[in-house]
C-alpha cells in the first residue's frame, strides 16, 4: 500500500504551484481548487476501504498502515467542511430560497441517489448468497444510514442529519434577513450538531458517527467569517507564518492527547487540522485533472467502491493478489462512477425538463 500511497504523493506534486512570496492563492477556496483537494482525500478513502479487504502488514506496509492509522477520521474532514462552506456561500446570496431547496431539493436528491446505490448492494448480496446475514431489521435501518448491508452508511447518516440541522437553523431567514440572521443561524446549527454529537455518544454509537459532524458548522462560520480571516491571514506574510506556526504547535499538542482526553479534544484536533489544511492552500495550489475528476465524482467514488471490493473479496483476490484486486477495484470504481453520475445527471435533467413544462 505504500507504493499507491507514493503514487498518490507523485500525482499531488505534479500540479503543485506555490504563490510567489508576499502574495497568496485569492481563489483558494473556488470550487475547482477545493475539488482537487476533495479528489486527494476521496482516494485516501479508497485505500482505507480497501485496505479491509486485503491482508496488509509487511515492512513494505507499515508506512502507510501508520500514516492511516494517524489520519483517521480526517480523511472525511474537507467533505464536511467544504459543503458547509458551500452552503452558507449559497445561504449568503441566495437567502431562503436556497434554505428551502435543501428540504425540498438538496436532501432528496442525494437521498434518492443513496438509496439507488443501495439497491445495488442488495442485488449484490443476494448475488452473492450474504443477504441472509442481515436482518429484516438492519436492511430496513440501512435506508436511513443507521446500518449497512455493505456500504457506507455512517457518513450518509450524518449528511441526512446535518442537512436537515442546515434547514433548521436558517428556518429564520424566511421572516428576518441580514448577518444577524446568519449568525443566529450558525450559532443554532453548531448547537444542533453539538447536541447530535453528544446524543450519538450517549446512545453508544461508534466515534465515527459523530466525531467529525462539527467540521461542517466549522465550514459555516469559515464562509460567515471569511472576509475577517483573509484579512487577518492575507495582509501580512509575517501574521501568516506566525498563525500558520500555532496551528501546527496546537495540532501536534492535540494529536497527542486526542485519543486520551474525550471527543472535546479530538474536535479540536480534527477542526485545526482543517484549518492546516484551509491556510495551506492559501499559499499551495494544487491543479491536477486527475484529482480533479475525483474531486468531481466523490460521493459516487465513496459510495460506490466497496461494490467491486466486495464482489472480488468474496472470490478472495484480495488475499491472494491484492496489488492486482487495488488496480482491478480503482478500474471497476471509476466506470461505475462515471456511469452513475451520467445517467444520474441526464434523469435529474429529464426531471427538471418536466417541471418547468408543468410550471408554464
Amino acid at each position: 500500500m505504500t507504493v499507491y500511497l507514493f503514487l498518490l504523493i507523485l500525482v499531488v506534486f505534479a500540479g503543485i504551484k506555490a504563490a510567489p512570496a508576499g502574495s497568496f492563492q485569492k481563489d483558494y477556496m473556488s470550487k475547482e481548487k477545493t475539488n482537487v483537494v476533495k479528489g486527494v482525500f476521496v482516494i485516501l478513502v479508497f485505500y482505507k476501504h480497501a485496505r479491509q479487504y486485503m491482508n496488509l502488514g509487511g515492512p513494505f506496509d507499515k508506512p502507510y498502515i501508520i500514516m492511516e492509522d494517524f489520519m483517521g477520521q480526517m480523511i472525511v474532514a474537507m467533505f464536511l467542511f467544504y459543503s458547509g462552506y458551500g452552503m452558507m456561500e449559497a445561504i449568503k446570496k441566495k437567502g431562503f430560497s436556497y434554505v428551502k431547496g435543501i428540504l425540498c431539493r438538496r436532501l432528496p436528491q442525494v437521498y434518492f441517489h443513496f438509496v439507488i446505490i443501495l439497491l445495488m448492494f442488495l442485488i449484490l448480496d443476494l448475488c452473492l448468497g450474504q443477504l441472509s446475514r442481515y436482518s429484516v431489521k438492519t436492511i430496513a435501518l440501512s435506508f436511513i444510514g443507521w446500518e449497512n448491508i455493505g456500504n457506507s452508511n455512517w457518513y450518509m447518516f450524518v449528511v441526512f442529519v446535518l442537512y436537515l440541522f442546515m434547514f433548521l437553523a436558517f428556518f429564520l431567514l424566511r421572516f428576518f434577513e441580514g448577518k444577524r440572521v446568519q449568525l443566529a443561524g450558525a450559532c443554532i446549527l453548531t448547537l444542533l450538531t453539538a447536541g447530535f454529537v453528544y446524543g450519538m455518544r450517549a446512545m453508544g454509537r461508534p466515534s465515527y458517527f459523530y466525531n467529525t459532524a462539527l467540521l461542517l458548522p466549522l465550514g459555516v462560520w469559515y464562509s460567515y467569517l471569511k472576509k475577517w480571516i483573509e484579512k487577518l491571514m492575507m495582509t501580512s506574510e509575517l501574521r501568516y507564518e506566525f498563525i500558520c506556526l500555532i496551528t501546527i504547535v496546537l495540532f501536534a499538542a492535540t494529536s497527542l492527547l486526542r485519543s486520551k482526553h474525550g471527543i472535546e479534544v479530538y474536535t479540536v484536533w480534527a477542526v485545526v487540522f482543517t484549518l492546516s489544511i484551509v491556510f495551506f492552500t492559501m499559499k499551495i495550489s494544487i491543479g491536477n485533472p486527475v484529482l480533479d475528476w475525483f474531486g468531481n465524482h466523490v460521493f459516487s467514488v465513496y459510495m460506490l467502491q466497496r461494490l467491486p471490493m466486495i464482489a472480488l473479496a468474496h472470490r478472495g483476490i484480495g488475499h491472494s493478489h491484492r496489488y492486482l484486486f487495488l488496480v482491478i477495484v480503482l478500474i471497476c470504481t471509476i466506470f461505475l462512477s462515471h456511469l452513475f453520475d451520467t445517467v444520474m445527471s441526464r434523469l435529474s435533467s429529464r426531471i427538471n425538463e418536466i417541471r418547468r413544462k408543468e410550471n408554464i
